[in-house]
């Protein structure tokens, strides 16, 4: 699990997008709502959250992860800009 605040990192931009998810036949518990949230920390690493509601009404938050590491150059708008192509909003 990835701490945020780890090695005195701040954070600089964090964009999210949520999902209504369509039940797949067959499957007795769906995920049915989902939210993916995305992190620039101030070392360029990208973290990722995500938090799932099943069909039954249980919620669920997994952890922080590192998903990726962007260029040097990487501002935040750029990537804010990158998110939004991919349907992402700005929540700081």
């Amino acid at each position: 699990m990835a701490k945020l605040s780890a090695r005195g990192r701040t954070e600089v931009a964090r964009v999210a997008r949520e999902r209504i998810i369509a039940p797949e036949s067959g499957n007795s518990n769906p995920v049915i709502w989902r939210r993916t949230t995305l992190a620039l920390m101030s070392d360029r690493n990208v973290l990722e959250k995500n938090d799932v509601r099943w069909a039954d009404g249980m919620t669920h938050t997994y952890p922080w992860k590192v998903r990726s590491k962007v260029k040097p150059n990487t501002t935040r708008e750029i990537f804010i800009g990158l998110a939004a192509r991919d349907e992402f909003k700005v929540v700081r």
